[in-house]
């Protein structure tokens, strides 16, 4: 949940790591993965961990699909996760052509810091072309016929050959996409979803 506990094992260090995170390793259960080699073009700004692209999707009573958002997170430091709630920050992407807008920002627990550029890098947000943006509405859309629930928060990883779904979010963070989006009643959807709600 919001990264929390994830480990990544490199072959290098893994005699150390086993070492330190032994006891935890043991006591917890982990799904193991193998490690998603990220685009290029995003390991320019951080190469410190995969740094997803999160989709916010709904399902209208009539069952069409939307995209309500996209936004991409970055991890901050030496995290191997990108999520808000582990102090990373998220900026906001363009629909119609994958851009990211100029700022980027860190939920207030974690200081609500704003980013125009990576402190890792240097790199420049504002502009940022997402390398496969298209294909990845494209693979959320279709994602949706497989688990068509009704609101969802997807995390697509962008690798060098196209996107990947990691997950799709039950509990897809309302409240960053109301900051990411300046208020979200901003978006009539997002209107239509509070009076459905409250009927």
């Amino acid at each position: 949940m919001g990264g929390s506990g994830c480990i990544l094992l490199k072959k290098q260090t893994l005699s150390e790591q086993i070492e330190n995170s032994f006891e935890q390793l043991l006591s917890h259960i982990y799904l193991h993965q193998e490690l998603i080699l990220q685009h290029p073009e995003i390991n320019k700004i951080n190469p410190n961990c995969i740094n997803t692209l999160r989709f916010d999707t709904y399902i209208d009573k009539s069952n069409k699909p939307h995209i309500l958002s996209a936004y991409m997170r970055f991890g901050v430091g030496n995290s191997v996760v990108d999520n808000g709630s582990s102090g990373g920050f998220y900026v906001k992407a363009n629909l119609k052509d994958g851009t990211l807008h100029n700022v980027g920002k860190q939920l207030m627990r974690y200081g609500g810091k704003l980013f125009y550029e990576h402190p890792y890098s240097n790199y420049v947000l504002e502009g940022f072309k997402i390398p496969y943006f298209k294909e990845s509405c494209e693979l959320i859309l279709k994602s949706l016929d497989y688990i068509p629930d009704r609101i969802i928060g997807w995390d697509i990883a962008i690798t060098k050959t196209g996107p990947t779904l990691v997950e799709g979010n039950d509990n897809n963070s309302i409240f960053s996409l109301d900051i990411m989006l300046e208020g979200a009643l901003k978006t009539p959807l997002f209107k239509e979803i509070l009076i459905e709600a409250k009927d």
